[in-house]
């Protein structure tokens, strides 16, 4: 069996990568003009300020997130596994 990649060279990068990282540049370097620079962007930012319950909160989030994901996964699996014969 001919493989569909054996017959082309390959590129390392996937077809438009370089049309995209070259996109991605020019924007970036747009955007900074506009700012003047990325410091000055950063400083526009408002200063995130949180009590530790909160941060702890958030930081539990993605694993409640995945339990909630584990358990679903786990009826149904076994829902679908109760009805075969």
């Amino acid at each position: 069996m001919k493989s569909v990649f054996s017959s082309t060279k390959q590129s390392p990068l996937p077809q438009g990568s370089a049309t995209y990282a070259m996109s991605s540049a020019i924007e970036l370097g747009g955007t900074s003009a506009l700012v003047g620079s990325i410091s000055d962007a950063v400083r526009m930012l408002p200063a995130l300020s949180a009590p530790p319950v909160e941060w702890a909160l958030l930081l539990l989030l993605p694993l409640a997130a995945g339990l909630i994901a584990m358990l679903t996964a786990r009826i149904t699996v076994l829902r679908a596994l109760a009805r075969m014969p």
